[in-house]
This record gives C-alpha cells, structure tokens and sequence, in this order.
C-alpha cells in the first residue's frame, strides 16, 4: 500500500484552466500582449504563465444611421462646437458644447432633450457613469 501511495505522487497531473471575459475587456486586452499573468497554485508551488491573446483585431464596417448638424439655438453665442460625447445607458446622447459652454443631451434621432446645463468654463469632454452620473472636464481658462 505504501509504494503504491508513493507511486500515485509522482504521476503528474495537469488541469486545464478556461478563462472568460467581457466583450469590454476584451476588446481592452486587444491593445497589447503578454501583460497579464495567471497564477495556478496546484501542489503548492506557483506556476506563473503570461496569457497572451492571439487575436488580430477583426476589421469594423461602419455605417452611417442617421447625421445631423446642430445648428445655433436662441440662446449660443456661436455656432456648436462639439468636443465631448457619451451615451447614457438608455440610449440618449449626451454632447458638450465647448463653443457655447454647455451640455446638451440628445434623443436617438439626435433631437435636444430638456434644458442645456451651462458652464463656467469650456467643456472639454463627458462621460456617463450612470443613469443620472455625468463627469465633465473642463478647461479652466
């Protein structure tokens, strides 16, 4: 029984590992290579492999929905100069106007919504964080 327990010890075994990710991190792990590694702690030793991702980025086809040129409204200065955009998670566009210090947010056939935030200073870009979480940087000048 003792040379047979010995026996089985020294038979290695190997296990497979699937590893799964978000289409957003994945479309992030894209951009490089080799600079994520797995650690496995099998028999108390750690086995350090880099995963790298073969993949070539797969060619985009875009395709024009729908444009529009914002025109000036009532109360712009100047014609809209768009620097920012980002959509919320229920589909509208949200836009900052650096030409008019504003934010505007807009419907999927790109028509105003609501009543336009105004700035101190020019907004440079915007990002939803959530449904009701907007984060605008700004050009202090």
């Amino acid at each position: 029984m003792e040379s047979n327990a010995y026996d089985q010890r020294k038979i290695q075994v190997a296990s497979t590992v699937a590893v799964s990710f978000s289409k957003e991190l994945t479309s992030f792990l894209e951009l490089g290579s080799n600079f994520i590694q797995l650690n496995y702690d099998g028999n108390r030793s750690v086995e350090t492999s880099p995963i790298s991702l073969s993949s070539q980025p797969r060619p985009v086809a875009l395709k024009l929905l729908v444009s529009l040129a914002l025109s000036k409204t009532g109360d712009d200065e100047k014609e809209p100069g768009l620097s920012g955009l980002d959509f919320l998670p229920d589909g509208r566009l949200v836009a900052v106007d650096k030409m008019n210090d504003k934010c505007i947010i807009l419907n999927e056939r790109l028509q105003r919504l609501g009543t336009q935030h105004r700035f101190k200073y020019h907004p440079l870009g915007v990002v939803c964080v959530s449904h009701n979480v907007l984060y605008v940087t700004c050009d202090g000048d």
